[in-house]
């Protein structure tokens, strides 16, 4: 417990810590004015944990992502999951 580790669409082995996950986040973020968000939805599956759903475009890539986010006591909403396809071009 108390780790993280992710794949990272571009690189080919999965990131080990939170600080290089963080690098690869702000890496994509500085992107985030080209990037438009649409089709939102929110579900709170509990009085902690919620599922966040919605596509995206950033560029000429476009994709649709999937976030859990729980409640860890008063550190607020906490990122635990998130998984994000890529679309196929021209689709």
């Amino acid at each position: 417990g108390g780790g993280y580790s992710m794949f990272f669409n571009n690189l080919p082995y999965r990131i080990e810590s939170i600080p290089k996950v963080m690098e690869m986040y702000e890496a994509v973020m500085k992107d985030g004015p080209k990037q438009s968000v649409f089709n939102q939805k929110i579900t709170l599956l509990s009085e902690s944990s919620a599922l966040v759903t919605y596509n995206w475009i950033r560029g000429n890539n476009s994709g649709k992502t999937t976030h859990v986010w729980r409640v860890e006591g008063v550190n607020g909403w906490k990122l635990v999951h998130d998984h994000t396809s890529h679309n196929v071009a021209g689709k």
